[in-house]
């Protein structure tokens, strides 16, 4: 298998949630935005991050390390002290993102598959944040 361009999966992340004709739901839910990894303090809420949470690298005999699989985490933020509000919004992140396919440098990534969803509470806003992580495999 081809190494997986972990820069080209984070775009093509960002273009199939911002470009995506069926993803306007989530454009408009989460009207702070996607944002890798940290959010700007002026992102507005509902916001998203993601973030690789892991990509150990699969060593083969004689050959260079290639990476397979990884996990991806987004944190769906709502701002809201409402479970009801944060439950909707990983919703939307799993209608969209579960079993997805996507195109790296011709590599398609066969599976954006949910493994867990932690749900957790912003110090900072009192608001909830569920933690969805996927498994991405080649």
């Amino acid at each position: 298998m081809s190494e997986l361009n972990l820069t080209e999966l984070r775009l093509a992340i960002v273009k199939y949630w911002n470009v995506t004709p069926a993803t306007l739901e989530l454009r408009t839910a989460f009207s702070g935005g996607l944002w890798n990894r940290i959010a700007p303090h002026d992102a507005g809420l509902p916001r998203a991050t993601y973030m690789i949470i892991d990509n150990i690298p699969n060593y083969s005999l004689g050959g260079d390390p290639t990476i397979e699989t990884l996990r991806i985490q987004f944190d769906a933020w709502s701002g809201s002290t409402s479970i009801e509000v944060v439950a909707n919004l990983t919703r939307l992140i799993t209608k969209y993102f579960d079993d997805v396919k996507l195109t790296v440098t011709g590599i398609n990534v066969i599976l954006f598959e949910r493994v867990n969803v932690i749900p957790d509470r912003d110090e900072e806003t009192n608001g909830h944040v569920d933690r969805i992580e996927y498994m991405v495999k080649m």
